[in-house]
């Protein structure tokens, strides 16, 4: 379902597109699948208000998330580079994966918020 899909889901929607082909498949099934793809960096999870959003690793990219409404950008690039990682190997520590994630407000939230200050 992530494979045939762009954008980000929830895992209850995810759990219904699966239910569709998968009738048996059941909610628990796929939240230890969804975690146990998280965790291997297959997935990734976007915690925003209201729970989780789950998306295919394509390629490694980060995300702005809009505090008010939840909306989710992707941030093309990689702010962590060969000097973060040697820093970390400095320190005795071995990085084997990592997330980045902007908190703000989208224009959309910017402009309501102008026009309630109005």
């Amino acid at each position: 379902m992530l494979l045939s899909n762009e954008q980000l889901l929830t895992a209850m929607e995810l759990y219904v597109q699966v239910k569709k082909i998968a009738p048996t498949v059941s909610q628990d099934t796929l939240y230890r699948n969804l975690e146990l793809l998280s965790q291997i960096n297959v997935v990734n999870r976007i915690t925003v208000r209201g729970g989780d959003l789950f998306e295919l690793e394509r390629h490694h990219h980060h995300h702005f998330v809009c505090i008010y409404c939840g909306a989710v950008t992707c941030l093309q690039g990689c702010p962590i580079g060969p000097e973060q990682l040697a820093e970390a190997h400095e320190n005795g520590f071995e990085v084997l994966y990592h997330s980045f994630l902007l908190s703000g407000c989208c224009h959309k939230c910017q402009e309501l918020n102008q026009e309630s200050r109005k």
